[in-house]
């Protein structure tokens, strides 16, 4: 029974229900977080562990926008509902896309007033256009045909759009909780170990993707970057 779960299921089932932990601590912490309390609480658990949250709630409930499109993301991953499912499939799909493409204006708004070296804004500026602009390729992708390539940018826009919810805040977590180190050089931290890790990671999950497991270059080579290869003609 167990042989036939797949380590692609395995892993969207853990990341999802991570992301459903994650929806829920937004959902906690901003419904009983008092109007004068202007603070982030990075992880759910750590009260007592806080960033100055300097921008309008309104913003911060956009970038909050996202946290559903993650949870039903995890299920586009899944081939048996691709197959059966496309009707499903299709329809999360424009709902993930059009939160995450007004979910990812939040971050870019918020990053003036982050506590962080503009050199660090300027990167993680750079990662917020790129999960808007790889979820916008997917979309393009899919709509000329290329079925492969509409994956693997997904699966990158699906990567970016963990880095703040998952990668960052387990980082965080290690560097304050389990290093004492303090809040605000904790946030210069572990934005940049984010800023390093993110597109190989991004391109890792892209790569898994492709059907045939082709090489790392050869998915990034001139014919199958933007444009899908074509099929051989027998005899040649």
């Amino acid at each position: 029974m167990f042989k036939s779960i797949s380590p692609r299921i395995i892993f969207f089932t853990l990341l999802f229900l991570y992301d459903c932990f994650f929806a829920f601590h937004l959902v906690k912490f901003y419904s009983a977080k008092p109007a004068d309390d202007y603070t982030y609480q990075p992880f759910y658990g750590y009260p007592q562990h806080r960033l100055p949250l300097e921008h309008p709630l309104w913003l911060v409930y956009i970038h909050a926008s996202c946290a559903l499109p993650m949870i039903l993301g995890n299920f586009q991953f899944i081939p048996s509902i691709r197959k059966n499912y496309m009707w499903l499939h299709k329809a999360i799909g424009w709902f993930y896309v059009v939160l995450y493409v007004i979910g990812a204006i939040g971050p870019l708004c918020m990053l003036s007033s982050m506590s962080c070296s503009d050199y660090l804004k300027v990167f993680i500026s750079i990662l917020g256009i790129g999960w808007m602009s790889s979820t916008i390729l997917a979309v393009v992708m899919v709509k000329k045909g290329s079925v492969i390539l509409h994956r693997q940018w997904m699966a990158r826009s699906f990567l970016l759009s963990h880095t703040i919810p998952l990668l960052f805040r387990f980082l965080w977590i290690i560097s304050v909780v389990l290093f004492h180190v303090q809040e605000v050089p904790a946030f210069e931290l572990n934005g940049w170990m984010i800023v390093v890790v993110t597109v190989p990671l991004a391109e890792l999950m892209a790569y898994l993707e492709s059907p045939t497991k082709r090489s790392y270059s050869s998915i990034f080579s001139k014919r199958s970057y933007l444009i899908p290869m074509p099929r051989p003609i027998k005899g040649e």
